[in-house]
């Protein structure tokens, strides 16, 4: 299996050598390098953190799938505090969430 066919399902399933290895290879695709590799109990699993250093900047492996950024605004309520005329003017009626496909490979 590749890096691009690496699913978040399929990387619970790993274990810490071949996590390290996906990472390895991530990091080569940026021109990084991977800082540390571990695994953590998660949710009756086992959860892989890879951290893959690029240009003094930290980026953590976090394998594809469908993900939802933002938020809805036509559903959004405000919180009892945010509810003033001062919070609502804070979101513009213009504001929209964004739904993506995180991307599997490079572009």
């Amino acid at each position: 299996m590749s890096l691009s066919d690496l699913t978040f399902a399929r990387w619970r399933t790993l274990d810490t050598a071949a996590a390290a290895r996906f990472a390895e290879e991530a990091a080569r695709r940026v021109d990084g390098s991977v800082l540390s590799v571990d695994a953590t109990a998660h949710l009756g699993g086992t959860l892989h953190r890879a951290v893959i250093e690029r240009d003094g900047e930290r980026y953590a492996l976090v394998p594809g799938g469908e993900v939802t950024v933002g938020f809805d605004v036509e559903a959004w309520e405000p919180s009892p505090n945010s509810s003033s005329p001062t919070a609502r003017r804070a979101w513009p009626a213009g504001s929209a969430s964004t739904r993506t496909r995180a991307p599997t490979s490079p572009a």
